[in-house]
């Protein structure tokens, strides 16, 4: 019964009379709503009180959606707990670093590592698979929902997490308590401990960024170590595909983690009408994960909200938000949610129809969507996006490492990364976005700013072996300059980078204070003449071995002058591009697609710089296309296509119109 690609909501009939259940699912068909995510945030609902389980709710539910013909994805509801098990347990609730302790009423505030909750909520969770883990029109699972995504701070700071935290730390670093002080750096401010039983929580004071660093990687370990119970228990009754809603947060949840724990990739986000070119930059990541279809299972249709409406979102939205994930690798687009809540936490949240039953002004949209995804099924679900061969890289672990310790007030490790992706998607280059732990081989160029160590996931083993069998590494700067423990090499600049790329980096000096503006940029000329800037954060003085060559130096510059700002070194079959400093985007881009060049890679279309294009192959070759700032543009067809929502035929150099459709 699982019809893909399915266009589906979130959906509370717990909340609602239940004669109106068929009113819903009635209404759903008449918007073209082919699936249902239920049960999220119903615990109490189906397990009144301890040990006594209901699932006549959602049973019923489950039925009435397979008689019309709709699917479910089934949400385990350990996010919100009822109020007898917060009466039984008060303190399965975090513990915020500034002392506050969290109690009953919100989502996604309890304790990872109480054993309890843990228990309760695997129970439960085995429950809900008895029941429903065999009916063919429940095709998927969602455990618990946007998991520490509205954390502040370092998460739970409770007894049980301090005491988890030791066994963490004790087993990360082999039970030796000299290696622990020695790569942590202890030894400042008289922090060096004896024994790991006298680690301690992190407290909101300044404090070493490393021991901050490792909580949060106790944090996610504790959270990937839940979606593994709860993982389990569901699959101990049900073979179908099981996820967990993400939002772009990688010190929230580890992607790497899900990668390898779970099986399909789900991803929640609402993205407004000035930023659509984010939505683009995530769903790359998440269909590049694991090279297969993801859920975006919660996104608008309208505005978002809870006790206020934000971004009221322009006509159009509809078609371009979804097209963006669908033409990237989604096959499931959820809106959160069907029917506004009339009273509550998030009433104020736009949904496909009115808390009345009335419809919304997108109704029309919504349809239209929903008719335009079956005509295009065959496109979804027999092709798949294609990348050139580059890739950018994307490190949770340097999320964290800049986190805590931040080289500079106006850098953004997310936002610079997405620049990039920008400019080189609108290059049409189609880069694909790589988490750490995802395969290189198909890759011919990797572009890697910002990566502060190559000590997770085997990275500096795995990359230089893909160099030496061809690939071209460009990296740099702020790039392997930190352990694993998050501090600074003693030896080096650099763990592997300089012995591999054949450099020495001399010094490294910060940029001047954004007060003094002639001195926030300094100017870096290429020995082909191309001049750019070097701008914020940090400056590289590198000096080339004998086999590495200057690409590019500092000039009319007290300190860099005449150190060389990019390098470009061969390695085994491949070569290493070192590049010193932020440079300015328009020599970035010139600089990768150059690189490009010679290795093969160039622009598969020419197309309006505010469209999406996403190049798909498979059963036949496709282009998606979407406008992302409602202004017409147009492409030229690189070959001879058929639109498919018009039926319009084009041949290759054809100017074709976009209309805000794929």
């Amino acid at each position: 019964m699982n019809k893909t690609p399915f266009l589906g909501v979130a959906y509370y009939p717990e909340a609602w009379p239940r004669e109106q259940i068929d009113e819903d699912l009635d209404k759903m068909l008449e918007h073209g709503i082919s699936c249902v995510r239920v049960a999220e945030f119903a615990w109490k609902t189906m397990e009144p009180t301890e040990g006594h389980f209901d699932f006549s709710l959602f049973r019923e539910v489950v039925d009435k959606c397979k008689a019309r013909g709709i699917m479910v994805i089934m949400g385990t509801p350990g996010a919100t707990p009822p109020l007898w098990l917060s009466e039984k347990y008060p303190d399965i609730y975090g513990e915020r670093m500034n002392g506050v302790k969290i109690f009953h009423g919100a989502r996604q505030d309890c304790c990872y590592n109480h054993e309890d909750y843990l228990r309760l909520c695997h129970r439960i969770t085995e429950k809900m698979s008895e029941e429903f883990g065999k009916d063919e029109n429940v095709i998927g699972w969602q455990i618990d929902n946007e998991i520490h995504s509205n954390k502040d701070d370092m998460f739970c700071v409770c007894p049980k997490c301090e005491r988890a935290f030791r066994r963490f730390v004790r087993e990360l670093y082999d039970d030796d308590v000299d290696r622990f002080n020695r790569e942590i750096g202890t030894n400042i401010f008289s922090s060096a401990i004896d024994s790991f039983d006298q680690l301690h929580r992190p407290y909101q004071q300044w404090t070493h960024p490393g021991l901050k660093s490792l909580w949060r990687r106790f944090q996610l370990h504790s959270s990937t170590e839940f979606v593994k119970g709860e993982y389990a228990a569901i699959r101990r009754h049900s073979d179908k595909p099981i996820g967990t809603d993400m939002m772009p947060l990688t010190q929230a949840l580890s992607y790497n983690d899900m990668i390898r724990e779970t099986d399909v990739m789900q991803f929640n986000r609402y993205y407004s009408d000035n930023n659509m070119f984010h939505m683009e930059f995530w769903c790359n990541l998440l269909y590049n994960a694991k090279k297969k279809n993801f859920w975006l299972t919660e996104t608008s249709c309208c505005w978002s909200g809870s006790h206020l409406a934000t971004n009221m979102r322009h006509k159009g939205f509809v078609d371009a938000n979804a097209w963006i994930a669908l033409g990237c690798g989604a096959n499931c687009i959820n809106y959160w949610l069907w029917r506004t809540h009339y009273a509550g936490h998030e009433l104020m949240h736009g949904s496909v129809i009115e808390s009345n039953g009335r419809s919304r002004h997108v109704k029309a949209e919504v349809q239209k969507l929903s008719s335009d995804m079956e005509k295009c099924a065959e496109l979804i679900n027999d092709t798949h996006p294609t990348d050139s061969g580059l890739a950018l890289l994307l490190s949770e672990n340097s999320y964290r490492t800049f986190e805590f310790q931040t080289c500079y007030p106006e850098f953004s490790y997310e936002r610079d990364l997405i620049l990039s992706f920008h400019d080189l998607t609108r290059a049409r280059l189609r880069p694909a976005m790589l988490f750490e732990s995802v395969d290189l081989s198909d890759k011919k160029v990797l572009f890697t700013p910002h990566l502060a160590s190559l000590e997770h996931e085997n990275l500096a083993e795995r990359i230089l072996t893909w160099v030496k069998n061809g690939g071209v590494w460009i990296t740099g700067p702020m790039t392997d300059f930190r352990t694993a423990s998050d501090a600074k090499y003693t030896k080096s600049t650099t763990g592997h980078l300089e012995d591999a790329a054949d450099i020495t980096i001399d010094f490294t000096i910060p940029a001047y204070s954004g007060n003094a503006p002639d001195r926030h940029t300094y100017t870096v000329t290429f020995e082909d003449g191309m001049q750019g800037e070097a701008q914020y954060v940090v400056y590289d003085a590198i000096i080339p071995g004998k086999t590495a060559k200057t690409l590019a130096k500092y000039v009319d510059e007290d300190y860099l002058n005449g150190y060389s700002a990019v390098t470009e070194t061969p390695y085994g079959k491949g070569r290493i591009i070192v590049i010193g400093c932020i440079l300015d985007r328009p020599t970035q881009l010139a600089l990768i697609r150059k690189v490009c060049a010679e290795v093969g890679i160039s622009p598969f279309v020419e197309a309006s710089t505010n469209l999406t294009t996403v190049k798909r192959e498979g059963a036949f070759e496709a282009l998606v296309a979407i406008e992302n700032d409602f202004v017409e543009g147009s492409l030229t067809a690189p070959f001879d296509c058929t639109d498919l929502l018009t039926d319009t035929r084009y041949a290759a150099g054809d100017i074709v119109p976009s209309a805000n459709t794929a």
